[in-house]
């Protein structure tokens, strides 16, 4: 391939690099993510438990209280979801990473 073969496989070794240390980047933080979802999901369980007292004389701060724990169940699995997308992200970018595809043949062929 020459000088131009020579110049890609160099370039595309350094993209390789980039794109190794943002997959793992990529990959912390969806684990982060991960764990501090399923921390607000598991500490707020409770609002899952079915309560068959419905007697009127529930005050305004219960349902306050309800409505809160409500929001970080949703704010839980909304970080979940967000990390699972991003192990999808850093998942896809291993292929990459692992020489797969054109960029290992480029890679090769710079080499020589």
């Amino acid at each position: 391939m020459g000088e131009f073969g020579k110049s890609v496989g160099a370039y595309i070794q350094a993209y390789r690099k980039v794109l190794k240390i943002t997959a793992i980047v990529v990959l912390v933080i969806s684990l982060i993510l991960l764990i501090a979802g399923a921390v607000l999901v598991v500490l707020n369980r409770s609002y899952f438990d079915v309560s068959l007292d419905l007697s009127i004389d529930k005050d305004e701060a219960y349902f306050e209280k309800e409505q809160a724990t409500g929001k970080k169940i949703f704010a839980g699995f909304a970080l979940l979801a967000t990390g699972f997308l991003l192990l999808l992200v850093a998942a896809s970018m291993g292929c990459t990473i692992l020489e797969c595809g054109i960029f290992g043949k480029l890679i090769e062929d710079g080499n020589k």
